[in-house]
């Protein structure tokens, strides 16, 4: 798989919104992603040292997987996941008495949303 750079804002010193840099990131590493959010504390409390928690829904493999990386002045944490992967993740937080991705897509932006399985 060959991977593009979001941007390269971070060469010069500055750092792009985290809506902006998010969508970057989403578009240049998963093109083919049926929905993403943006989630997280930038959202709510932003602080210097914030990172993107960025939540991909794809089609299927290589889902699930986890990704953290430097993009657009930011460190970023892809959680990418297939529809099935969400749902079976989903199920045992919960059965933990935990909802992390449950809650991540729930209260984070959404991004994009091609199908409308951002929404469900």
């Amino acid at each position: 798989m060959t991977v593009r750079h979001a941007c390269r804002m971070e060469e010069q010193g500055e750092r792009e919104d985290a809506v902006a840099a998010a969508r970057r990131v989403l578009a240049a590493r998963h093109p083919e992603a049926r929905a993403g959010w943006l989630c997280g504390g930038v959202l709510t409390h932003p602080t210097p040292y914030s990172d993107l928690d960025v939540v991909v829904l794809v089609d299927g493999a290589p889902a699930p997987y986890r990704e953290s990386l430097d993009e657009c002045g930011w460190p970023v944490e892809l959680f990418v996941h297939s529809r099935r992967s969400w749902e079976a993740f989903v199920r045992e937080e919960r059965g933990q008495r935990g909802a992390a991705l449950l809650r991540m897509t729930a209260t984070g932006m959404l991004l994009v949303d091609t199908d409308g399985g951002g929404r469900e």
